[in-house]
């Protein structure tokens, strides 16, 4: 690549005082933490905490710093996303190990969530869940009985989908032995039992298709062929039209879909179709939340206040970390005290000043310099997101890393020096490395296999393809700016984040600050596993 300034093609720089002052407003410790904190976060995860898989803006750093050093939860907080298509408990594993950190089910609030308050009501009714992932294992884990999913239900109309002779794919199922099994004993006879409700769990796969039958639907009173019939309540799990997803840019989200559906809807029916939204910006959806961090502060401080002392708001202040103006922050202009929001650019929103129509009450680069604003302004003092500390491993033997960076034309060559202190050879595979600068990920590889033997050290190269075009013009200007004035100074401060597994299955997590440029050196690394945490000086 020749180096940043071709890459950047000639961004303006900022002196250093600019680049401080993007930083956001820093504000003094004082005090130390009370028993019992006064606030809670909720956290968005697309664009703000993960870009498809990856972690972003130092988020694995951030949310461990809401831990104990014990590993036990010391700020309540919540992932409060209008994504799904998996139950709580699955998406709370993923977050772990892509984290780092124990996340409980309770702390995951997705945007069909609120589906549960439904139960009573399609309890045993036959109802159709829609979109990707598992929709109807949701909603059997809600409880609903009678549930199935549009793929299964449209299955059983042969003629359905027209165009199903043209598709070159197959819709994926969890495995054959459920599908199988739904296939001789159905929760419910589709051709003589109407659909008394449709939820849209998460977003549509095959939208052709989803269009087609879910018009059938709620056009013939929930059986299909059989003319036309009073429509079936319709539920949307969010109604968010973008969202920031892998690809650079937003791409469409489940408002889109439902946007698309009402037109049609409306067009060849004589009455237009209606339907109930929840997800963000829905100010029940934050309501809900209040409640469930309400609950979990009792659980982290179960005797620090007596029943009769509970009020409406617990929480002084809740902080919303969102990356979309239209959703996270117009959720919390609409749901009022105690929230309180914050917003990043790593995410759909990539502005330098704050958004015209939605203004945050704050605007910062990442999650972390989210977290760290919120912990100073709280007067909490919490293990620093990065820095060297010495640590031992679970067998009693200490180890070390670190990680070093040069560029190349369009890559970076990153070599990782790994010292192995313990006793036994250490072997990882399966590894993803992602280059980041200011939260935003610019390059990203495989990790190659390989294997320390024990009390020995060992280099291993490791080449991350740049994720943008050749003058990075796709990252936000101020960004760009930054950069390339870093760059001036002397030294690129950069991140590499790492997800492995050892030989023996056993997940680990690595994260280390490197330097480019005159002033480089190597980066100290922090490193998680599920078994021990330590960080690796060099």
């Amino acid at each position: 690549m020749r180096g940043f300034r071709s890459a950047l093609c000639r961004a303006a720089a900022r002196t250093r005082a600019e680049l401080q002052g993007t930083r956001g407003r820093r504000l003094s410790h004082s005090a130390a933490a009370p028993a019992r904190p006064s606030f809670g976060i909720a956290f968005d995860i697309d664009g703000v905490i993960l870009r498809g898989r990856s972690p972003i803006g130092g988020s694995p750093q951030a949310i461990r710093r809401l831990y104990a050093d014990d590993g036990t939860l010391k700020i309540p907080f919540l992932f409060l996303t209008n994504g799904g298509g998996i139950p709580e408990y699955k998406r709370a594993l993923e977050l772990s190990e892509l984290l780092g950190v124990n996340i409980s089910p309770s702390q995951v609030v997705h945007g069909h969530s609120p589906y549960r308050e439904l139960l009573k009501r399609f309890e045993d009714d036959p109802i159709v869940a829609v979109g990707k992932g598992e929709p109807a294992a949701v909603m059997a884990e809600y409880g609903f009985r009678k549930v199935l999913s549009i793929d299964d239900y449209a299955s059983y109309f042969g003629e359905i989908d027209p165009l199903a002779p043209f598709k070159k794919w197959n819709v994926g199922q969890s495995n054959c032995q459920n599908l199988m099994s739904e296939k001789m004993h159905p929760p419910y006879d589709v051709h003589s039992e109407r659909v008394k409700g449709v939820f849209v769990v998460s977003d549509p796969v095959d939208w052709g298709r989803d269009l087609q039958v879910l018009c059938d639907i709620l056009s013939t009173g929930g059986l299909p062929g059989n003319g036309k019939g009073d429509q079936p309540p319709l539920y949307f799990a969010a109604d968010d039209l973008e969202y920031q997803a892998a690809f650079p840019s937003e791409r469409l989200g489940m408002g889109a879909f439902r946007i698309a559906l009402e037109s049609i809807f409306n067009q060849v029916n004589d009455l237009p179709l209606k339907y109930t939204s929840y997800g963000k910006p829905n100010p029940f959806v934050f309501k809900n939340a209040a409640n469930i961090l309400e609950k979990i502060v009792m659980g982290i401080y179960p005797n620090s206040q007596s029943t009769k002392e509970v009020k409406d708001h617990q929480l002084s202040t809740i902080y919303m970390i969102g990356d979309n103006p239209k959703v996270d922050i117009c959720g919390v202009l609409k749901a009022g005290p105690p929230w309180s929001s914050i917003l990043t650019r790593t995410g759909v929103f990539r502005g330098t000043d704050n958004d015209p129509k939605f203004p945050a009450d704050l605007v910062v680069d990442t999650v972390d310099d989210a977290v760290s604003c919120i912990l100073e302004k709280e007067c909490i003092r919490s293990r620093p997101s990065a820095g060297p500390a010495n640590g031992i491993g679970a067998n009693g033997s200490a180890a070390a890393a670190a990680f070093s960076i040069t560029s190349r034309h369009r890559a970076f060559d990153v070599v990782l020096r790994a010292d192995n202190r313990r006793a036994t050879e250490r072997c990882y595979r399966h590894g993803e490395a992602t280059l980041t600068y200011a939260g935003f990920a610019i390059a990203s590889g495989r990790m190659p296999e390989f294997c320390v033997p024990r009390k020995q050290a060992r280099e291993v190269p490791i080449r991350l393809a740049w994720e943008w075009d050749d003058c990075g013009a796709a990252l936000p200007g101020h960004v760009r700016d930054r950069l390339a004035a870093a760059e001036k100074l002397g030294a690129v401060e950069l991140e590499v984040q790492v997800s492995f597994l050892q030989g023996h299955g056993r997940p680990t997590w690595m994260w280390c600050n490197v330097w480019m440029g005159a002033g480089a050196q190597n980066g100290m690394c922090s490193v998680f596993s599920l078994q021990n945490w330590l960080d690796w000086p060099v």
